[in-house]
């Protein structure tokens, strides 16, 4: 038997020895670290007459004097950081050793030894080891260097109870209150790499929801994740905060993070770790769109990965039911983070096909799929012929398409509308792919086109797909413009014919209808600004403009205003004598009309500006006017008209449009 004398020598011996080997090579940790538990092991057997933990207290005295060396350097060395994970491996062995020792005195346990429990069930019974006794010891120690003076006593101090506090296992009560409130202090310390593995070890002392102490320490994290000036003090609470409904959303708030790098663990770190079902549909919109439009690249090719790797394996890699979770009907992201999925993951699409009970049993989820796939493969161009394979032949799309026109006219319940209405749009874009190459399909569809151009239910959006595919299929400008100026005829006339009175919800049926045929309008002279039509050239154009954008301007209506102007500055930008023309009736509609017409006037006046250049459609104005109703504007009430002009008069200075502009540039600084 070693006398604790012989076990005090043994130990200034061997325990420097085993931190000097410690402190040059990492690779031989493992060796030093079963050494060191032996003698730990040794040094337990042996005691004194007046002291049964003579030896532990000997082998933790000089334990502690050689991690005091450690503590005093100064500086950051690689040496002191090799025994520190030294430190670490020990603790995290000696644990493990305990657990296993523990773990076999279970079922060893003596009959009186559970009679004593059973009648004492209400006492929870903690048996202290040779190893509960040391890490309990250990702590204690290093808490009293967390008010050191040197920074980097206080650091490692910091670092080594952030590596082995998760080893205390059933601690008392005050020493976890003490834990605690030393730990509150260092989160507050002034160096941020002392808060950083203050907050990791805070993190490791969460409890149950129900526990009001834990409760205060999630509330300190939560005040270091939403204020701490440090990106890796924020990014320690990211990591090691529990999830719950409390910290969510403080969580997900890190979408908007300054720090790139604590935006790209969230996703691909922390968010993969919540189900994301469990989430709102509002979180998952907030997450993918600050994600998918994120200005870092790493993050938003973290954000697919999580969209890929994490929730399409939740959902067993069934794409459908991942677009279902998105409401793609109301989704402003949903088709950017499938198009982004794709793009990261081409063998998605590449493997799909759409069979014809599809097209038949369209859904607003199938549909979406089917249109973001086609224009995934359009978007290729000539790199794949998978386009021609899956797009359907123009006379059944015509058919599918048809089919949801009678659907969307016969449907009583107002709340499948919108489904159904989304469907169409979805088709419609489809369409819009085609190249019409079958002469029938084609005189098919523009028959459709034309009689969907006129029914009440078709949607402005859907206007807009429509316009695209009857551009596609007419012959020429001239063509195009004629057809759509019998669409909109047929829209009057057919107002004309079904009016029945001079009452109140007549004419909210004819305004209705007037707009109608002014976004019609609208959309056709959008799309003739490419081609330069003058409108003397084309009749199509003057009529439409002398019969309905000119009758609407002088309306009472303000929405018929309001349209009525944005289709003649549409025309003004076809004609620079029309824009000089008519550039006092904007310069009126945007000094005296309300905020809406206002600022349908002053984008007007900014495109034409842009256009033709301020002299070119001063010419009816005094010198200067138009530039002072610009600057005059910056002074304006209200703020979207301060944006509007701001961004439009600093694209004209990039043009160089605009006279004097070091006065201009100096009035928006």
């Amino acid at each position: 038997m070693v006398s604790l004398p012989e076990i005090q020598t043994i130990l200034r011996e061997s325990i420097p020895s085993l931190f000097n080997q410690a402190q040059k090579v990492g690779a031989s940790h493992r060796k030093l670290v079963l050494a060191l538990y032996k003698l730990q092991m040794q040094s337990a057997k042996v005691a004194s007459a007046k002291d049964d933990f003579a030896g532990e207290d000997a082998f933790g005295n000089e334990f502690i004097r050689n991690l005091n060396k450690l503590l005093a350097v100064k500086k950051r060395e690689p040496c002191v950081d090799r025994c520190m994970r030294f430190i670490s491996a020990f603790v995290q062995l000696a644990y493990e050793k305990d657990i296993e020792y523990l773990e076999k005195r279970r079922p060893t346990q003596s009959a009186a030894d559970n009679s004593d429990i059973e009648n004492n069930n209400d006492e929870e019974v903690v048996e202290e080891t040779v190893f509960s006794r040391f890490i309990e010891f250990l702590i204690c120690y290093l808490l009293r260097g967390f008010n050191a003076k040197e920074k980097m006593v206080r650091l490692r101090c910091c670092q080594l109870v952030a590596m082995t506090v998760t080893c205390l296992g059933e601690m008392d009560e005050e020493l976890y209150l003490e834990l605690v409130s030393k730990l509150s202090e260092r989160v507050r310390d002034k160096e941020a790499n002392i808060r950083v593995q203050a907050a990791v070890s805070l993190s490791k002392l969460q409890g149950s929801e129900g526990d009001d102490e834990a409760r205060r320490v999630t509330k300190r994290l939560l005040l270091l994740l939403h204020h701490d000036a440090s990106a890796e003090v924020r990014r320690a609470v990211l990591l090691n905060i529990v999830k719950s409904n409390v910290t969510l959303p403080y969580i997900l708030e890190r979408v908007r993070d300054v720090d790139a790098i604590n935006r790209k663990y969230l996703f691909l770190r922390v968010l993969p770790t919540i189900d994301f079902r469990a989430l709102s549909i509002e979180y998952r919109e907030r997450i993918l769109s600050a994600g998918i439009n994120d200005r870092d690249p790493g993050v938003r090719r973290a954000c697919v990965q999580l969209l890929g790797e994490s929730w399409l394996q939740t959902v067993d890699q069934n794409l459908l039911e991942l677009i279902e979770s998105l409401d793609v009907v109301d989704s402003p992201i949903a088709d950017d983070a499938i198009k982004a999925l794709f793009n990261m993951y081409p063998e998605i699409p590449e493997n799909m096909d759409f069979v014809e009970e599809i097209w038949n049993n369209l859904t607003p989820e199938t549909s979406f799929l089917i249109r973001v796939t086609l224009e995934y493969f359009a978007g290729k161009g000539d790199e794949s012929n998978k386009l021609d394979e899956m797009l359907p032949e123009v006379l059944k799309l015509a058919n599918y398409l048809s089919s949801f026109v009678k659907k969307l006219e016969d449907e009583d319940d107002e709340e499948l509308l919108p489904d159904h209405e989304y469907v169409i749009r979805q088709l419609l874009m489809v369409t819009r792919l085609s190249d019409f190459p079958d002469e029938l399909g084609r005189r098919h569809m523009l028959t459709l086109m034309r009689q969907m151009l006129v029914l009440p239910e078709i949607s402005e959006s859907s206007i807009e797909i429509i316009t695209d595919i009857l551009k596609k299929l007419a012959i020429n400008e001239r063509d195009f413009t004629s057809m759509m100026a019998e669409v909109v005829s047929d829209i009057r006339e057919s107002l004309i014919e079904n009016m029945s009175s001079d009452d109140e919800e007549s004419k909210q049926e004819q305004i209705i209808t007037l707009i109608k045929c002014l976004v019609i309008i609208k959309y056709l002279l959008q799309r003739c600004q490419e081609a330069s039509t003058s409108l003397s050239q084309n009749s199509s154009i003057y009529g439409l403009l002398s019969e309905y954008a000119v009758p609407a301007i002088q309306s009472s209506e303000a929405v018929l205003q309001e349209y009525g102007v944005e289709c003649l500055a549409l025309c003004c930008v076809l004609d620079k004598t029309l824009a000089a023309d008519n550039i006092e009736l904007f310069i009126q509609a945007a000094t005296e009309g309300s905020i809406n017409l206002c600022t349908t006037a002053l984008k007007a006046l900014l495109d034409l500006t842009f256009m033709f250049g301020i002299a070119d459609i001063s010419i009816n104005l005094e010198q200067g006017q138009l530039l002072e109703l610009f600057l005059g504007q910056l002074e304006s009430d209200n703020p979207e008209i301060q944006a509007l002009i701001v961004q439009g008069l600093a694209k004209l200075l990039y043009a160089h449009r605009l006279p004097e502009p070091s006065r201009i540039l100096e009035r928006l600084l």
